[in-house]
């Protein structure tokens, strides 16, 4: 019987294997009845490691405490799934990595053969996504306070969450197309409903509404190093496979945390440090 189900952020997995205690957390974190989820997310920033012994040792590590759970697949296929769900009103959806995507699978299960030239690779890609990331949000910065009067401007995250979800026609504009490019027309129009209903899209939507303040809105510590970046942000699709999403990245958990209150269930996004006491006290 499941106890816990855990979802590791990277700083978490890289935390966990800097940590003394290490082979004793990893016992407790594996303990039967606890799942720990790793996603192809995690596979792309560990196998972007630049040292290859540190590469290495880090893939090891979460393949290790994923034990036999299979990857969790991409954001936009989280996406696409659970609104396939929501079309053919079922439930539930898995969220797992179809292993058709060779690559990925290769660098998680034999993670020795990633060479060089496939690190490189996913480096510049990682890149590349965090570009288009600052440059969307940095354009975005001076017409979104421009439009807000300061006396205006919300003064918290969750604030502006609350200002863009009561707004069905942000919600419509906002997710319209992407809706559309799921190629479901039926449901072209039910962007609030799909909102409301559809955990995943919940949470994809808050965590880009909570960038938007972090980056776009908030008077002072607006910079790229003291906010969560695109796979941060993206992660928040994973907070709907897991009871406890754990983070050793603070930008991370201020951009993700306002998210729990969302949840159609019980969900936690907790910093490393508070699991680590926990299944240190056996707690979990």
């Amino acid at each position: 019987m499941v106890r816990t189900t855990f979802y590791f952020d990277t700083s978490a997995i890289n935390e966990l294997a800097n940590d003394p205690l290490r082979d004793l957390l990893v016992g407790a974190l594996t303990a039967p009845g606890n799942v720990v989820f790793v996603s192809v997310l995690n596979v792309y920033e560990l196998a972007a490691t630049k040292d290859p012994t540190k590469r290495l040792s880090l893939l090891r590590l979460a393949k290790r405490i994923a034990k036999n759970t299979r990857l969790l697949t991409f954001q936009q296929e989280v996406l696409r799934r659970s609104l396939e769900a929501f079309a053919a009103d079922r439930s539930p959806m898995d969220a797992t990595l179809d292993y058709d995507s060779t690559n990925i699978w290769i660098a998680f299960e034999h993670p020795e053969q990633v060479n060089e030239q496939a690190r490189a690779d996913i480096r510049a890609q990682n890149v590349a996504d965090e570009k288009w990331f600052r440059e969307m949000h940095g354009g975005a910065r001076d017409p979104m306070r421009a439009s807000l009067p300061p006396h205006q401007r919300p003064r918290t995250a969750t604030r502006l969450m609350k200002l863009y979800f009561s707004r069905q026609d942000f919600v419509e504009a906002a997710l319209r197309s992407i809706v559309s490019g799921f190629n479901h027309p039926e449901l072209v129009g039910r962007e609030y409903e799909i909102l409301q209903r559809v955990e995943p899209w919940k949470f994809f939507y808050a965590a880009f509404v909570a960038s938007i303040f972090h980056r776009a809105i908030k008077d002072e510590g607006f910079g790229h190093s003291e906010n969560a970046g695109s796979t941060d942000t993206q992660q928040a699709t994973y907070v709907t496979t897991c009871d406890v999403f754990v983070t050793h990245d603070a930008p991370q958990l201020v951009s993700l945390r306002p998210l729990g209150r969302l949840a159609h269930k019980p969900r936690r996004i907790r910093r490393y440090r508070e699991i680590r006491g926990d299944l240190l006290a056996g707690r979990y």
